[in-house]
């Protein structure tokens, strides 16, 4: 299936209120080098980031090594 047949079986099914909640990318956004600026297309054609931008903050990088070192002990 194509990212445009998902992109259009969102619009038929979902409200258009709710096609803001429905993000699509292809899985090359998920590899890419630059997987904090990739950005996904809405069912209402906006483009988002998938992650928020305060998950790149330096206090989540903080965070998220002090979960890991909890995690390997």
């Amino acid at each position: 299936m194509h990212l445009q047949q998902l992109w259009r079986a969102a619009r038929d099914k979902v409200s258009a209120e709710r096609w803001g909640d429905y993000s699509f990318a292809t899985f090359d956004s998920l590899y890419s080098r630059e997987f904090q600026n990739a950005r996904w297309v809405t069912a209402g054609n906006g483009l988002v980031p998938l992650l928020y931008d305060a998950a790149f903050s330096a206090e989540a990088s903080e965070q998220a090594e002090r979960l890991k070192y909890v995690a390997i002990q």
